[in-house]
């Protein structure tokens, strides 16, 4: 038994987030909401999501990274990446420059999405073309980035 109740709510908290953390980099705003859901008070989560981030245990930048990487893999692009990181509470700082990591290439991602997915061309029917064009903005792409992927793709 704990001598201090307090102390034994923090070292709760604090076991529950790690064991969070340990399974993938989570976002303060999601792992806030994670141990509110569990029932630790909101005071003692603040003060230990504070001292995680302070030793580097918890970061917004690492997490924004990781999941730009994952979602890229999934042929998701920026638009779509960069709306679901603000909707988890990152900063929109740390979203730039998490889409701005030189080992994600967002045109070779496209391009390889298209070739795999739709083959997009200039023979396929208009509607067709069209509506395949629609699937790849829905995936979070800019009409530019598209363009230019399907040029790439033409002159292939």
């Amino acid at each position: 038994m704990g001598q201090n109740p307090q102390n034994d709510a923090r070292a709760a908290a604090k076991t529950a987030a790690l064991n969070l953390l340990a399974r993938r980099e989570h976002g303060r705003c999601e792992l806030q909401r994670k141990l509110r859901q569990r029932g630790h008070a909101e005071q003692v989560v603040e003060e230990l999501l504070d001292d995680l981030a302070a030793c580097e245990l918890q970061s917004d930048r690492r997490f924004a990274e990781a999941y730009v990487r994952y979602r890229a893999a999934k042929a998701y692009g920026p638009l779509k990446i960069g709306a679901e990181l603000g909707q988890k509470g990152v900063g929109r700082e740390l979203i730039d420059s998490a889409l701005n990591q030189p080992e994600v290439d967002w045109s070779e991602i496209l391009l390889q999405w298209i070739r795999r997915r739709t083959g997009l061309s200039d023979e396929q029917h208009f509607d067709q073309r069209s509506a395949d064009y629609r699937r790849v903005l829905r995936r979070g792409f800019s009409h530019q980035q598209i363009r230019q992927a399907l040029r790439a793709n033409r002159s292939d």
